[in-house]
């Protein structure tokens, strides 16, 4: 659990962590459709395929306001963060998308002056923390900061900057900087540790001032949206034991719209309502469960598989974003998806029974999910 911490959350379409799923930014796959549009917005307007785009800075109707920090489970995760926040940073960014890439998660693409589409992520993940186990793995250095608890990891790999602030109750948002692999090896360029760092320092100072003065937006999300769903609804202890073959206990901590389950300190099971902007089960394996389509992902290693269904489609997310693409291509559409991810206490060699276990859970899940 302990060594989870240190993770922004979901980023990726299928699992939690910025490191899994990791899509190129959009704005560097999407130069050409930008040309393309240009006569478009000559003419004063915002169009894609002839569907007339609303302002960049999307504003929800239920978004705007709301709870601060009270309800994380309807939190608009991109209320708090705006391009204009990386302004004083000319010597790190020449230029800012901000973005939902998950429930929970908020990310920055940011643009580096080294160009050649040289791009870094730095994701805002709310969550709840276990302050206790924090505090007490090691793993951390946890110094105040006014009301607040801001962490750095003692040890951290070279290829990315992760930070963290939580309140006394432990409600947080945890700000990890990377830069887009994929991007960086066409780019053939290297973007150093410190440069991240900054990029997470600046988060930390973005994540600080919104939970010092409580400012975040609400989403009032429809009946048929995964977002109002408890991802562990109709799931026991007892449940994941006989799916994994292995006594359980449920984490206390983690972001809103992730239910997951220990086996000492390892999480063995992950379900989660999750975003995606592309259709990552296209070319996965599917069946029938529990009367939904059922995309299943065994990994190679044959220690764990993921089951993935499909929710509704929003042709313009309702949260809110800063995207000066949204002119000219479909940067707010997204796709709901409920993820299963298990690891059974025996790893097999059959694709079957890897997916035996995420399977039962999801034969558990799905039925108390809303239909799109």
């Amino acid at each position: 659990m302990l060594g989870q911490q240190w993770q922004p959350g979901p980023g990726g379409p299928v699992v939690a962590g910025p490191g899994a799923g990791r899509r190129p930014g959009r704005r560097s796959l999407l130069i050409g459709m930008a040309a393309a549009a240009v006569v478009l917005l000559a003419a004063g307007t915002g169009v894609y395929f002839g569907v007339v785009r609303p302002d960049s800075h999307s504003t929800a109707a239920s978004g705007v306001g709301g709870h601060g920090f009270a309800d994380l489970a309807h939190l608009d995760t991109c209320s708090f963060v705006t391009r204009a926040d990386f302004s004083d940073m000319v010597d790190d960014v020449t230029d800012v998308t901000v973005e939902p890439s998950d429930f929970d998660t908020c990310e920055a693409q940011v643009d580096h002056p080294k160009g050649g589409g040289t791009e870094i992520d730095v994701d805002f993940t709310t969550r709840r923390y276990d302050i206790a186990a924090l505090n007490s793995s090691g793993r951390s250095t946890i110094n105040p900061r006014g009301a607040l608890h801001v962490g750095k990891p003692v040890n951290s790999a070279q290829d990315r900057c992760d930070r963290l602030v939580y309140r006394d109750d432990g409600v947080g948002i945890s700000v990890g900087a990377d830069s887009n692999s994929l991007l960086q090896q066409m780019s053939h360029e290297t973007i150093s540790q410190d440069v991240l760092c900054r990029l997470a320092d600046k988060g930390i100072d973005i994540a600080v001032a919104a939970l010092t003065a409580n400012t975040a937006g609400t989403v009032v999300y429809p009946a048929d949206s995964f977002g109002g769903a408890d991802p562990c609804g109709g799931l026991t202890a007892d449940d994941v034991r006989a799916a994994i073959g292995t006594t359980v206990t449920k984490d206390p901590a983690g972001p809103a719209h992730d239910c997951r389950w220990m086996s000492g300190d390892n999480i063995v099971v992950t379900v989660g309502a999750r975003l995606t902007d592309n259709d990552p089960m296209r070319e996965e394996n599917s069946e029938q469960v529990a009367g939904r389509t059922t995309y299943q992902r065994a990994s190679q290693s044959g220690t764990d598989c993921t089951v993935v269904t499909k929710g509704r489609h929003w042709d313009h997310w309702l949260g809110k974003y800063d995207d000066p693409m949204t002119k000219i291509n479909s940067a707010g559409a997204r796709t709901e998806t409920m993820v299963i991810r298990a690891t059974p206490s025996q790893a097999t060699t059959t694709f079957v029974s890897r997916c035996a276990a995420a399977n039962a859970l999801a034969a558990k899940v799905w039925p108390t999910l809303p239909k799109s």
